[in-house]
């Protein structure tokens, strides 16, 4: 009966895990991080892991006892043929064999508990292990049994008895002997109720009846206690000494961190944005009070918020021909995203609930100027606005998304990188429309290109906001036709503002795909034709990324890391022609499949 009841505990428990697992729920929601920890994607995986295979081996063990004890039962009450192969040796083994594996099993569903309170944080193991040492301690090293008088001989007795009562029954079987003398042996001696019994002998008497006689000399019964083994103890306290160490003080390797701290690894480990840089020339008040905030903005950790959200920020000039397949990426994950469209030329008309009333204030946008920047601030100025908005993802009319939600919010929500894309142009289109304007501000090696389709984490945002003195030189000196060059603030502006002030805080790339490679004006557009499933998972499979530069000659390639690891690039895409709605949405829950 034990054995059954723990098998079904531990599937039980597994399927518990695989559901956990498969939902999109956060086991960080209601808890602290003082009692959760620092968590990385990596880890968490570690952790699950770890536990279900635990628990998988613990149901293992005790199905094989099951099978080992219930056919050593059978066999016991079953009449033997004279000519039967399977002896009383035979039967011994499948005993030993069923006693073992039980213990195995319990003593890894004992193991698994801690385990399992590891993915809730440091502290519910420390707690978990002490109550679990305890517990194992005093089940395994019992040296006495509190009542000293008792004998082995008692235990003769009584199994004697149990037998006789057994060949007194009817001739078509016997009692299960193992199951009294184990009956027997628990109730007088609590000690062996968790311990495998002792190795059996099994003889044939002339009623062709199994019995089985207990090997005295395999039980030591220990009248007085024997010392306990120190060096148990003196272990435990050392690991749990440790562990509160780890716990309070902050640990030197990322990796330390990750397993034992509570404290936001990605903030530890984060690499400190390099101090401001002075302008040679004297700033303005408003310059100057903007260095000040941003600077300060660098230093603060963030606050986190209890709702998370991410804010899609839609630049469209009208309609969104794609707003359907969005409602669908959209659908049964309310409260935990905010949708914002600036419409720059006309009204647009909405079909989807997620859409409707969420225009903002709109200006007009001229491709190249520096009103397409500043639609963008629009966007992040009322998206800023919620407190719960954390990520703030910039669109287009033409972008559709290549991944499910519950993948896109844990592949932002779990980095601490805003994904800017961010490159070294030396071509005529990129460092070619460096104007000496800039200087002293913007010097021409800290120049940068890259697309405008960002993906910026709160801090960042609120930099955007905060930032007047560089955003100056690029609306006065970035723009189309100026000193014979075509400079645009909405490729360049970002990418050079970040990587002067915190280049260790973005991904120099975007989470948005571009098709670059026929080198024109504008990218590669996509036509229904264009549109199949193996092309769809081809673009959700990319792990590395592209920048092409005006240099015919240099192409700038590089893997695609998430929190170190290696991960697909790509979270939305871009350009696709509005009679592709029909084909991507019949195909959407086909290729956004993957899970972080």
């Amino acid at each position: 009966m034990g054995s059954i009841l723990m098998a079904t505990t531990s599937i039980m428990l597994c399927a518990g895990l695989a559901a956990v697992i498969s939902s999109t729920y956060s086991v960080k929601k209601p808890l602290n991080n003082s009692v959760f920890g620092a968590h990385d994607e990596f880890m968490v995986a570690i952790k699950y892991v770890t536990v279900l295979s635990v628990f998988l081996f613990s149901f293992l063990c005790h199905t094989s006892s099951i099978r080992f004890i219930s056919q050593a039962s059978i066999l016991i009450n079953t009449p033997q043929d004279p000519a039967f192969v399977v002896g009383p040796d035979y039967v011994s083994k499948l005993l030993e064999k069923g006693y073992l594996l039980n213990t195995v099993g319990y003593r890894l569903f004992y193991a698994a508990l801690p385990l399992l309170l590891w993915i809730f944080g440091p502290v519910l193991v420390f707690m978990c292990s002490i109550v679990v040492v305890t517990l194992l301690y005093n089940l395994d090293f019992v040296f006495g049994f509190g009542r000293k008088n008792k004998t082995m001989q008692e235990i003769a007795i009584a199994t004697a008895g149990a037998g006789a009562g057994a060949g007194s029954g009817s001739g078509s079987g016997s009692l299960c002997i193992p199951q009294l003398i184990h009956s027997f042996i628990s109730s007088h001696y609590p000690a062996f109720s968790t311990n495998p019994l002792p190795k059996f002998k099994i003889r044939m008497k002339a009623t062709h009846v199994w019995h089985l006689q207990l090997n005295v000399k395999d039980i030591i019964v220990m009248s007085g206690s024997r010392k306990r083994p120190v060096w148990i103890i003196l272990l435990v306290n050392f690991v749990i000494l440790f562990l509160i160490v780890a716990y309070v003080y902050s640990p030197t390797t990322s990796a330390a961190c990750f397993i034992f701290s509570s404290k936001d690894c990605t903030l530890i480990f984060h690499k400190q944005p390099p101090a401001l840089k002075v302008p040679a020339r004297e700033l303005t008040d408003g310059e100057t009070i903007s260095q000040v905030v941003i600077s300060e903005i660098l230093r603060t950790p963030p606050v986190e918020s209890n709702n998370p959200k991410i804010a899609f920020l839609f630049l469209t000039p009208g309609t969104l021909p794609f707003e359907a397949l969005w409602a669908k990426f959209f659908q049964g994950h309310e409260g935990r995203f905010s949708v914002y469209v600036h419409a720059s030329r006309e009204k647009p008309v909405h079909k989807t609930r997620y859409f409707k009333g969420r225009d903002i204030h709109s200006e007009s946008v001229v491709w190249g100027q520096i009103s397409m920047v500043d639609a963008e601030r629009r966007l992040l100025a009322q998206a800023l606005l919620d407190p719960d908005n954390q990520q703030f993802v910039l669109l287009s009319e033409s972008c559709i998304p290549l991944q499910n939600f519950d993948y896109v919010y844990n592949y932002l929500m779990l980095t601490n990188v805003s994904f800017i894309d961010c490159f070294v142009d030396l071509g005529p289109h990129g460092s070619g429309r460096y104007s000496e304007h800039m200087m002293p501000e913007v010097e021409k090696k800290d120049f940068r290109k890259g697309s405008q389709w960002f993906a910026l984490k709160r801090q960042h945002a609120i930099i955007t906001m905060a930032d007047s003195l560089y955003y100056t030189k690029f609306k006065y000196y970035c723009k189309p036709n100026m000193e014979g060059r075509n400079c645009y603030a909405d490729e360049h502006y970002l990418p050079t503002f970040f990587n002067m002030i915190d280049p260790g805080g973005i991904a120099n790339r975007s989470v948005t795909y571009v098709d670059w490679s026929e080198r024109r004006w504008h990218p590669k557009s996509f036509k229904p034709v264009d549109i199949t499933l193996e092309f769809l998972k081809n673009l959700t499979s990319i792990d590395d990324f592209i920048h092409f530069t005006s240099d015919s000659k240099r192409v700038l390639t590089g893997p695609c890391t998430w929190n170190g690891i290696k991960r697909p690039c790509y979270l939305f895409a871009r350009k696709f022609y509005p009679e592709t709605l029909e084909k991507l949405t019949l195909l959407f829950s086909n290729y956004t499949t993957l899970s972080v």
